[in-house]
């Protein structure tokens, strides 16, 4: 990683989403096209309502991602969520959308390191699995310890062009993107 990229680990922070400060932000985001693929496979942003209506762990499988533009002044720039989540088994779905504006500056990939931690570490899941459209982001997972399950040929439409999808899990016993 970058000297740049682990400088901008440390203004990176997680919070609860909040159907009333975050809606119209995430509007913005699902209107716009290179988001089309994350909202289509992640689950419906719960509402204040159904979050009322669930046990308080799962109003934290949606959070927004904040990056710390000067001291103590914080800023919305993606999301990250849970989705299609096995009680049972204690398995979850984890997906991750950042600004892009903010692309490649290792703020995607640390979001997603606190967010995967927040999930093994504090909600208890035992199993992750992650879901992903391009080869290029299988490295920086295989590298905190996933694994690739297998492939879902043609899955996605990108740019009018059908691009598979790649299934990626870790187990808590495997984990190695422990947040400092």
């Amino acid at each position: 990683m970058t000297q740049e990229k682990e400088a901008n680990k440390e203004r990176l922070r997680l919070r609860c989403f909040s159907a009333i400060l975050d809606a119209s932000l995430v509007a913005g985001w699902f209107a716009d096209e290179a988001y089309e693929v994350f909202f289509r496979n992640v689950t419906v942003i719960p509402t204040r309502e159904e979050c009322a209506n669930f046990p308080a762990w799962s109003q934290n499988l949606t959070m927004i991602v904040e990056i710390e533009s000067k001291p103590g002044e914080w800023f919305p720039c993606g999301m990250v969520v849970g989705y299609h989540v096995n009680l049972r088994s204690r398995t979850v779905k984890a997906g991750i959308l950042i600004d892009k504006k903010l692309h490649r500056l290792g703020f995607g990939h640390n979001a997603q390191t606190l967010w995967i931690d927040y999930l093994f570490k504090r909600l208890g899941f035992r199993k992750v699995v992650v879901e992903n459209i391009h080869e290029h982001f299988t490295k920086p997972y295989q590298d905190v310890g996933f694994t690739i399950e297998g492939r879902f040929i043609k899955e996605h439409i990108v740019g009018g062009e059908y691009v598979d999808e790649i299934r990626m899990y870790c187990f808590l016993e495997d984990w190695k993107g422990t947040v400092k």
